[in-house]
């Protein structure tokens, strides 16, 4: 065929080609197109974008010139419209580069995404009440329902055959036996710190049991004031009555320190505290006292409790991550994730979003631990992003150290944002012993607390802290019936927890405050008598032959002396004045 024959040929089929109308797509076809190309690409389309943008080379002139166009507009505001002509004044691969990345940020709106880690507010209630019960508010009885707000300044009063249960924002609990009133005097979580908490309560009159939960803060406290008398407590088991005449304290769990005007006393497990207006008496608890009906059920329901603050806490995990123990976990970020950090101007927004992004994937790995069905491989995985969040956090305290160097303020800042973090996920593992999935994510969180100490002082508190977190583990192993054999490895870890820093103590005698050293003297010495207690109950159980039989802490009691002088009664030592304590 001719040349000139070709011509009206093709542009007939040119004609009949611009008639064929274009495909349209729905939205629906569309997104699922975009999702298919995304799944089945080799790697992720952000990964491609960060090559692009790496691949940019500029010139110093270009760089010079972006950033004079840069700084005039972001100071003058002025400019109204883009220019394409200016735009094109840059090479081609760099117009490529943003066009693409422009395409990007199309595909996905993230610029105001949360990467972090959410807590859910949680409240006092009202968990549970039966008989003659009333709420005080105001001066006036408000209507009763399970799970009701409680609020300072309310009045709980138990009837003569009435009862109720007071659960605390803190995860405490406190139970009113009959005949009981109680006022709420301060519910207070400083700065809406997930880990921060003070509670202080009245006990007027009758008697009620509190147990509370790890307060991980140094100023965290659950207080209760009865009479010129206060016991105030971090982590404990204990009973408070008032009678017209005394006040007792019998402790079950851990330890309270008991404060009134004539002594300050810390009194650990299987110790109790008269006090009148005369004397003050510490003594053991005997049979007898563990016996009561009342405590025995306490002691139960609390088994019960901290079950249910368990499940909570998982459940609270799985949500502020959103992850079920079930999932398909994949502890990398994701790619809205990634982008946000990729795209976050200033070195330490990126350090903090990093961080943020490192602590997601830690709670995500204690989560998966805690899966039954979790095989050995997905185990191993798990460790292994716990342990990275421990170099995250490593790097970021490098950072703040060198930011220190020009800005102590706003280190001290960075400072505290990382060790929220680490309060919280403390407060998150208070409850994890050592026969627990989530018991290695615990001992990881220990680490990084001795890593990130400042000096010899600060090392011994936290050496200090530690021994005395294990001897409590230990103790809650063998009160709520865990691996004796392994209740007696943790005792012996924590006593060696102590006994390290007793050894540092001895080495900073020289160049520390007499008045320091005392203290921490003093602190090792009482968390060494904690220790005996909690041996005393290792022995009971060994030596029970029937372990149904509620344990008792059987030892004898050296003789009681009373100082005439100042009514305070004092066991195995000389009186002293109260106002030395």
């Amino acid at each position: 065929m001719k040349q000139e024959q070709i011509d009206p040929e093709m542009e007939k089929l040119g004609e009949l080609i611009r008639q064929v109308k274009k495909p349209a797509l729905s939205d629906e076809r569309k997104n699922l197109l975009k999702s298919q190309i995304i799944k089945n690409a080799p790697k992720p389309l952000f990964v491609y974008l960060k090559d692009i943008v790496a691949s940019v080379v500029l010139s110093p002139e270009r760089k010079a010139m972006l950033k004079e166009r840069i700084l005039t507009a972001v100071e003058g505001h002025s400019q109204k419209s883009f220019f394409w002509s200016n735009f094109f004044m840059f090479q081609k691969k760099f117009v490529s580069a943003m066009l693409v990345f422009a395409i990007g940020l199309g595909f996905f709106s993230f610029t105001s995404a949360d990467v972090g880690v959410v807590h859910a507010d949680t409240f006092t209630t009202l968990s549970d009440f039966n008989g003659d019960v009333v709420v005080e508010r105001g001066g006036k009885n408000i209507e009763l329902e399970r799970g009701m707000r409680i609020f300072e300044k309310d009045t709980v009063r138990t009837g003569e055959n009435g009862f109720a249960s007071i659960a605390f924002f803190d995860d405490s609990v406190s139970r009113l036996s009959s005949e009981t009133e109680v006022s709420v005097d301060q519910l207070v979580r400083p700065d809406d710190s997930y880990s921060k908490s003070y509670v202080e309560i009245s006990l007027e009159s009758g008697e009620m049991w509190s147990r509370v939960v790890n307060l991980v803060e140094d100023n965290s406290a659950f207080v209760v004031r009865a009479d010129d008398a206060k016991t105030v407590a971090k982590k404990a088991a204990f009973n408070v009555l008032v009678e017209p005449d005394v006040v007792e304290v019998e402790v079950f769990n851990h330890e309270v320190k008991f404060e009134s005007p004539m002594v300050r006393e810390t009194v650990v497990s299987g110790r109790k505290v008269e006090s009148t207006d005369s004397k003050v008496v510490v003594r053991d608890l005997d049979e007898g006292d563990r016996d009561v009906a009342w405590i025995k059920e306490n002691l139960d329901n609390d088994k019960v409790y901290l079950t249910e603050v368990e499940e909570r806490l998982l459940a609270a995990k799985m949500e502020s991550v959103g992850v079920d123990v079930n999932d398909d976990f994949d502890y990398k970020a994701s790619l809205t994730e990634e982008a946000i950090v990729f795209l976050t101007l200033g070195d330490v927004k990126k350090k903090k979003k990093e961080l943020d992004l490192a602590e997601k994937a830690f709670v995500s790995a204690e989560v998966r631990l805690n899966d039954p069905n979790v095989t050995e491989d997905e185990r191993v995985e798990a460790e292994a992003v716990i342990v990275s969040f421990k170099s995250t956090v490593q790097e970021f305290d490098d950072f703040v150290n060198e930011v220190r160097t020009t800005d102590v303020d706003y280190a001290d800042e960075l400072e505290n944002y990382v060790d929220d973090k680490i309060s919280n996920q403390k407060k998150n593992l208070s409850l994890a012993l050592p026969d627990d999935a989530s018991y290695f994510a615990k001992s990881v969180i220990g680490e990084i607390e001795i890593d990130s100490v400042d000096d010899e002082e600060e090392l011994i508190e936290k050496r200090t802290e530690q021994g005395l977190s294990k001897i409590a583990e230990a103790e809650d192993m063998v009160d709520q019936g865990g691996d004796i054999e392994m209740a007696k490895d943790v005792l012996e870890e924590g006593k060696g927890e102590v006994e390290i820093a007793a050894e540092l103590v001895e080495n900073i005698g020289a160049v520390s405050e007499k008045e320091v050293i005392r203290e921490f003297e003093q602190e090792v010495e009482k968390n060494l008598d904690r220790a005996d207690s909690v041996q005393d109950k290792v022995d009971v159980i060994e030596g029970v032959v029937n372990p149904v039989v509620i344990p008792t802490v059987k030892r004898q009691s050296p003789e009681v002396k009373v100082d005439e002088a100042y009514g305070v009664a004092v066991e195995g030592d000389r009186p002293l004045d109260p106002l030395l304590y």
